[in-house]
């Protein structure tokens, strides 16, 4: 990171009151892409992953039973959609910071955007999430200031 972003990374962490301090460490990428260029595993690679449940997420919306967040070690967070009448689809979300006590609050946004397109492409759920971001990549310091993270 820059010098201008090591500022904006502190301004966050100070204005969110977060500490990396022995709890974890944060690596926010430059840019995030849109949710529907996340990558997606078949149920087999999914199987085949050492992972640690995290949280369940209740249903969102008709046709959506739920949806369980994983975190794997060398790839970060999968959440694992559930579909009343479709199967599962298992899809990655970043993580920025240390599971160690749960997932932290900007992971999760994430993964609900992550979670907003996947119902949004197998059940044609509108959620408002999605209608704000850009089509393509979004610059983190943007992003956090979308999800209200930042000024």
């Amino acid at each position: 990171m820059g010098r201008s972003a090591d500022r904006f990374y502190l301004n966050v962490l100070q204005m969110n009151d977060h500490s990396t301090g022995s709890t974890g460490y944060r690596a926010f990428p430059e840019f995030i892409a849109h949710p529907a260029q996340a990558r997606r595993f078949t149920p087999e690679e999914f199987a085949s992953t050492h992972k640690t449940k995290v949280q369940d997420a209740p249903s969102a919306c008709a046709g959506h039973a739920g949806t369980v967040i994983w975190y794997v070690e060398a790839i970060g967070y999968i959440l694992e959609i559930r579909f009343d009448s479709h199967p599962s689809t298992y899809v990655h979300s970043i993580c920025t910071f240390s599971p160690r006590f749960g997932m932290d609050m900007i992971d999760g946004e994430f993964a609900q955007d992550v979670e907003a397109w996947a119902l949004r492409e197998i059940l044609g759920y509108e959620s408002p999430r999605l209608a704000t971001l850009p089509a393509g990549e979004i610059p983190i310091e943007q992003y956090l200031r979308l999800r209200g993270y930042a000024k």
